[in-house]
């Protein structure tokens, strides 16, 4: 933060415009951070990192710069050694508290430093991929598949991204704002499907689908919807 600061006061003084432009780029960044509010509101702080890193450059550099213009060293013919060293000296400053908490990590090979493991078991990280296999596998290649959303990323990366069924729609039974039971949007969108002959199968027994359509046990765990009741 301080040397973003200095950074920022050098830029302003030097280049008026790019350092007005920085900073107001950093607070139209902010502005928009402070005022939405997700239930993971500060995983969008991460973009403010983007400007404060710029201007903590510019100060890294001034630094150097200015310790090398330093008559204590320029006379002696050491701006270059000095320049050197306060370079090193603020590579080691800005990795060593990332590297200290993966070094350990990288010995064991286990993300041991992510302290949240709702996304993916860091311990087993193959995990994902074999399960979403297990559930891509016997679905038809036009199949409509209403998923979970932590389920619902390694099955389309498989699906489209290698390119094992990309005719396949992965969709999303429960998206934000949806009072735990299906939207009237994706009730709308099984009947189109069905409609188009399409087959439709779901992971769970969401809440809204006994309501709106007939179901079936199917293979694997999943729950195949057949056609309005």
């Amino acid at each position: 933060m301080l040397l973003g600061l200095y950074g920022l006061s050098v830029l302003l003084s030097r280049n008026p415009w790019h350092g007005g432009f920085l900073l107001a780029s950093y607070g139209a960044v902010l502005f928009y951070v402070l005022n939405y509010d997700p239930g993971d509101q500060y995983v969008y702080f991460l973009s403010t990192y983007v400007p404060l890193v710029a201007a903590a450059a510019v100060g890294i550099g001034a630094l150097i710069e200015g310790l090398a213009q330093w008559k204590f060293f320029a006379q002696r013919g050491w701006a270059r050694i000095a320049a050197l060293l306060v370079a090193l000296l603020m590579v080691v400053v800005v990795i060593h508290p990332a590297l200290m908490g993966r070094l350990p990590s990288l010995r064991s090979g286990v993300a041991t430093f992510v302290s949240e493991d709702y996304q993916f078991p860091v311990e087993n990280l193959e995990e994902p991929r074999r399960l979403a296999q297990l559930h891509l596998s016997p679905l038809p290649d036009d199949a409509v598949v209403l998923m979970e959303w932590r389920d619902l990323y390694a099955m389309a990366y498989l699906a489209y991204v290698e390119d094992e069924k990309p005719g396949i729609s992965v969709l999303e039974a429960l998206p934000r704002g949806n009072d735990g039971k299906l939207p009237a949007s994706m009730v709308e969108t099984i009947r189109l499907a069905l409609a188009e002959g399409r087959p439709v199968f779901a992971a769970l027994r969401f809440r809204g689908l006994a309501e709106n359509f007939e179901l079936a046990e199917a293979p694997y765990g999943y729950v195949q919807v057949l056609a309005n009741p």
